[in-house]
């Protein structure tokens, strides 16, 4: 881990909230503080459009699951070790394979280390000491990305540790040879997608204390060249600026779904809803109008149709999350039901 930065107060205490605000309680779930019971944020969608693979806790331990359709849950892969989780499953191209991250803490100290399951088993691919946060697959099935951190801790007192200084990393399943797509120790990265043997993107935070901004990067792995995406100037939220969370590209790259506070409940708390925007961040159209917590979008590859999180108690210590898929051209939209096994 890297030496403390000095950020300026109103950096710290904004960038602290938006993390806590955006990330919710999925993953904290698993530090053994709310004794959460339930389903976990982003789930998984396979190539059929039909079949999902997520997290689901159980006393603040989350197995992994798999479910086609309203069919009852199969347990796919279980932590040995009390007090760890299975979280942020990705899948392979051919539907044979799972990345997920096994996340722990240990005298107050987290960890969240790569992971694979493939023939029925689970091994790591990266030591304890590496911090992964999310992991995707290339589109070929012959790389994993993820975005690893240098430095988890916190800039203030008043604030939350989180991980920081951040990079992609990619990993050749073939040879296991690790290389770093970039070098920015990122004071905040997440949303990766890769969208081709050639380009990735990312959400980070761009500029310097009031002067700042969510951006989404789209960067060309090879030449190094990138491009930024952000909503339009004109794009106004109740939050003091937009905070442009989950940007997720539409399979033809010609759209980015994202979510973003719609509106405040009575006692203040932001109420995220799923926004479209073209990729050129002009046309923004708000998708869904849930006052919920909307976020993670998956697109659907043989339909229009998005796969999202929605937590319904957000900002509360016991998070409660269902999965909805929602349909932005015809506005329809219907709960995911998980038919889960009965649990010991």
């Amino acid at each position: 881990m890297k030496l403390l930065k000095s950020k300026s107060l109103w950096f710290v205490v904004s960038m602290a909230l938006v993390y806590f605000v955006l990330v919710g309680f999925g993953e904290s779930a698993t530090e053994g503080k709310t004794g959460y019971t339930g389903l976990g944020e982003s789930p998984a969608l396979a190539g059929d459009d039909e079949t999902i693979v997520f997290p689901y806790f159980q006393n603040d331990q989350a197995s992994l699951y798999m479910t086609t359709g309203q069919q009852e849950a199969e347990l796919l892969a279980s932590p040995d070790q009390e007090g760890r989780s299975y979280i942020r499953p990705a899948i392979s191209p051919d539907d044979r394979t799972i990345a997920f991250i096994q996340s722990w803490s240990e005298e107050e100290t987290p960890y969240k280390q790569l992971m694979i399951f493939e023939n029925g088993e689970e091994r790591a691919l990266l030591g304890e000491e590496q911090f992964i946060t999310e992991v995707t697959f290339s589109p070929d099935g012959k790389y994993l990305y993820y975005l690893k951190s240098d430095l988890y801790t916190n800039y203030s007192t008043v604030s939350q540790e989180h991980p920081h200084e951040m990079d992609v990393y990619r990993m050749n399943l073939e040879t296991k040879v690790e290389e770093a797509v970039t070098e920015t120790d990122a004071y905040d990265m997440s949303s990766l997608h890769v969208w081709d043997e050639d380009t990735v993107s990312y959400r980070s935070f761009e500029g310097e204390a009031f002067e700042g901004h969510d951006v989404m990067k789209v960067l060309n792995v090879e030449s190094g060249e990138s491009e930024t995406i952000q909503p339009d100037a004109s794009f106004e939220t109740p939050s003091q600026m937009p905070i442009f969370y989950s940007p997720t590209p539409s399979p033809d790259r010609e759209h980015i779904a994202f979510s973003d506070v719609g509106s405040t409940s009575e006692n203040g708390t932001f109420q995220y809803e799923l926004f479209m925007m073209n990729r050129d961040g002009s046309n923004i159209e708000q998708v869904t109008n849930l006052h919920e917590h909307v976020s993670e979008p998956v697109f659907f590859k043989k339909s229009p149709e998005i796969l999202v999180t929605i937590n319904k108690q957000f900002a509360k210590r016991i998070p409660d999350n269902e999965y909805w898929i929602l349909n932005p051209e015809t506005g329809e939209h219907k709960e995911w039901v998980i038919d889960m096994p009965e649990l010991q």
